[in-house]
């Protein structure tokens, strides 16, 4: 009995062991350790019994050898330079650091332009792609590509009756973004955004019909880039699913020789998938 609970001793400590990564000096004293980076000059880590202290650093010159949870082991003297970033979990609903992350993400444009008294908003459809990473614990960068309808309408009476008139001005837009997380996975938005227009037309309903005409056919010549200024908020769940609310504020303006800007609130709907937590290059 007694040399089954020794094995069995043995066999538990063999397993703690393997789960975690271990520092060999070259005084032939180790640590266990969890590696959180390697690059060809040292390596960043933090103490395994506390994983939420301060990290460390060692150069490679001081080592003699590393063994990675993941059963990587490498002798210095075998050295050929690495890099290596761990895979850390989510924490407080964000990316871990050094996460980089894609989100489709669509939902609803409430757009207007400036300077157009009586005019009413156009409701449209926003939807894309964006990349995040991680750069910092509560800090982000992220760039996207989106479908985004934006325009104005405005209704009054004309020959043909009461009419309403939809200003159809589509963007793709490239916003680049900054997010700064105040408190788990409620971030701030602030950043800027190309966009440039692919189709510019408007609508007219009345009540003998409808139909549709470019905006140059009314005098109105839509210039092809637009610049605005984003700011917001967004809030990601532990799953990954990210709520966003932002405002973009026209910077330029729409026509040529008037005075309106792009003015629209914007909220969707995303998932994150993560793209890349770890990699190894040259081990």
């Amino acid at each position: 009995m007694k040399r089954i609970g020794l094995l069995l001793v043995l066999a538990l400590g063999a397993i703690a062991s393997s789960a975690q990564d271990i520092l060999t000096f070259k005084d032939y004293h180790a640590e266990n350790v969890k590696v959180l980076r390697i690059t060809p000059d040292g390596v960043t880590y933090r103490d395994y019994d506390d994983p939420n202290g301060p990290n460390s650093y060692v150069i490679c010159d001081s080592l003699y050898s590393i063994k990675l949870e993941n059963g990587r082991y490498m002798r210095m003297k075998d050295w050929k330079g690495c890099y290596y970033v761990a895979k850390e979990p989510r924490k407080d609903n964000r990316s871990a650091v050094g996460t980089l992350s894609l989100q489709p993400k669509v939902g609803l444009n409430i757009a207007r332009n400036t300077d157009a008294e009586g005019t009413k908003p156009r409701f449209g459809v926003a939807g894309g792609l964006e990349l995040e990473k991680q750069i910092r614990d509560k800090f982000s960068l992220a760039a996207g590509v989106l479908y985004s309808m934006q325009g104005m309408r405005e209704s009054g009476y004309a020959t043909i009756g009461f009419a309403t008139i939809t200003y159809k001005l589509d963007y793709i837009n490239i916003p680049i973004v900054a997010n700064v997380y105040i408190y788990k996975g409620l971030a701030l938005k602030f950043g800027i955004q190309p966009g440039f227009n692919i189709s510019s037309k408007a609508t007219v309903s009345a009540a003998g019909g409808s139909g549709s005409v470019s905006l140059s056919q009314l005098g109105l010549e839509v210039k092809p880039f637009d610049f605005s200024i984003p700011v917001g908020l967004s809030y990601e769940t532990k799953s990954g699913v990210v709520f966003d609310a932002r405002y973009n504020i026209g910077v330029t303006k729409v026509y040529e020789r008037l005075e309106p800007r792009n003015c629209v609130a914007q909220l969707t709907i995303g998932y994150k998938f993560s793209l890349k937590t770890n990699e190894v290059f040259k081990w």
